[in-house]
């Protein structure tokens, strides 16, 4: 199409987003159209063409407004559940907390501690105090150490302090009782993956045996985390590409339904053909709006370009 109205058309500015409208009194006025119509026939026919659109759009409006609708509970669910219900990974006891002096292996009950990362990689005290990881297969010389596990297995005494001892653990492996402060949204069933309170925190910086420290437990307790609400995502984000393909049967039902508007006034020679423009928005320059162009027949040229109100060719004549 192109980007200037040739002197035989009408170009009409569309008022509206989706429901488009075309003035009346910009083609009622129009002396191209008024040597066919009264001014009066004009504007009822502009008004059939307007109701015509509104018809021929509505189902697609509609499903467009289910689309914003589905966003709009979208990002209420997911706002709601993000500060609600999602809890990140933690560790928490399948059962209740251990108090203090009771054994895990006896009272049923689970116990946190916060041990020396040597815990974890010495190469014979993993294989006796992690328990292997899960589906994987045994390797020659027993079971491999978890690298990322957290429970503590097999101990050295019957003891339920036995892995602050110095007696069985260095100062790179010693636990002690998991007592770092509890965010918010935790319970007192729950613990943080990480602590700072083992012993070998202590340690100066430039020791070269200094060491991290990890929460580990004994008894029953599991890693817990709370991530289904972001499920709520799809709530808004799958209406996003089913607007995207209603937007483009808008558009191509804009066409049609123009075209079909006007086939009387085709039939009738008052215009030639129809032309439907959608908006153009630029992110330099100046945006364009929805525009109808109406063609006419050889010979019944004006003003070349016409927006919104009309200019006669006599009026610009005068000023010349």
């Amino acid at each position: 199409m192109a980007k200037v109205c040739p002197p035989e058309c009408l170009q009409i500015v569309l008022s509206g987003c989706c429901l488009l409208r075309i003035e009346e009194e910009t083609v009622a006025n129009d002396q191209r159209v008024l040597a066919h119509v009264s001014c009066e026939e004009a504007r009822t026919y502009i008004r059939g063409v307007n109701a015509h659109h509104a018809e021929g759009t509505k189902k697609i409006r509609m499903q467009m407004r289910g689309c914003f609708a589905c966003m709009l509970l979208g990002v209420v669910l997911y706002g709601v559940g993000l500060g609600v219900w999602v809890e990140e990974k933690r560790l928490r006891c399948e059962g209740r907390p251990c108090g203090l002096g009771e054994d895990p292996l006896v009272d049923k009950c689970c116990i946190f501690w916060c041990c020396g990362n040597e815990m974890r990689t010495s190469p014979v005290r993993a294989r006796r105090l992690r328990a292997p990881p899960k589906k994987k297969k045994k390797k020659k010389g027993g079971p491999a150490a978890h690298p990322d596990g957290h429970k503590l297995k097999t101990r050295p005494d019957d003891h339920w302090d036995v892995w602050a001892n110095e007696t069985y653990f260095g100062i790179t492996e010693r636990c002690s009782l998991y007592d770092e402060k509890p965010p918010d949204d935790h319970t007192k069933r729950d613990a943080k993956y990480d602590c700072t309170s083992c012993p070998a925190s202590l340690l100066d910086e430039e020791d070269e045996n200094k060491v991290g420290c990890r929460t580990m437990f004994e008894g029953k307790a599991t890693e817990h985390e709370v991530w289904w609400p972001f499920l709520f995502i799809a709530v808004w984000a799958l209406p996003i590409f089913v607007l995207v393909r209603l937007l483009c049967a808008l558009k191509s039902a804009n066409h049609r339904l123009y075209a079909e508007a006007f086939e009387d006034w085709r039939a009738r020679g008052i215009v030639t053909h129809v032309q439907f423009q959608g908006a153009v928005h630029r992110k330099h320059g100046k945006d364009t709006p929805n525009y109808l162009r109406l063609y006419f027949p050889a010979g019944q040229a004006v003003e070349p370009v016409i927006t919104g109100t009309v200019v006669h060719a006599a009026a610009v004549l005068r000023k010349q």
